[in-house]
């Protein structure tokens, strides 16, 4: 969450509320402050049992969306390629429709982004591996 150092008593009331998380400067010289859990753990124990019982007005779809893809990260759908275009197309959909996104969702799933190289190969699909994971010993039959 983003807050304008003015409103850094919101985001201490959050950090305090989840007993977890940091409250930070979005960078060097901004007047922004963010307040970031990055534990999986913490936002499912914490964040998202309290969003599902005081649940949001405004962005409540969003949330939704949020809280299925921190939940399918944890029981590891992503490692499929179904659940992972699933997660991505559910993030996609967050936030206005990302309208500060650098990369459309076209980039990600169409394989131009590191993003989906790393992600798992769809059904059928043979795994190829970059020139240099070829010549790290023990990566292939060949090496020695």
């Amino acid at each position: 969450m983003y807050q304008h150092q003015n409103g850094r008593a919101v985001l201490e009331a959050l950090h305090d509320t989840f007993g977890c998380g940091y409250v930070r400067t979005k960078g060097a010289g901004s007047d922004v402050l963010s307040f970031q859990i990055q534990a999986r753990s913490q936002l499912i124990e914490s964040v998202l049992p309290f969003f599902e019982r005081y649940p949001l007005l405004l962005k409540r779809r969003d949330f939704e969306a949020f809280a299925t893809i921190v939940r399918s990260l944890a029981a590891k759908e992503h490692l499929e390629y179904v659940g992972f275009e699933r997660l991505v197309r559910l993030a996609y959909g967050m936030n206005m429709l990302g309208k500060q996104r650098k990369r459309s969702i076209e980039e990600i799933l169409g394989g131009s982004s590191e993003t989906i190289r790393q992600a798992p190969p769809r059904e059928g699909e043979d795994i190829v591996r970059s020139a240099w994971r070829h010549a790290e010993s023990g990566r292939n039959d060949l090496t020695a």
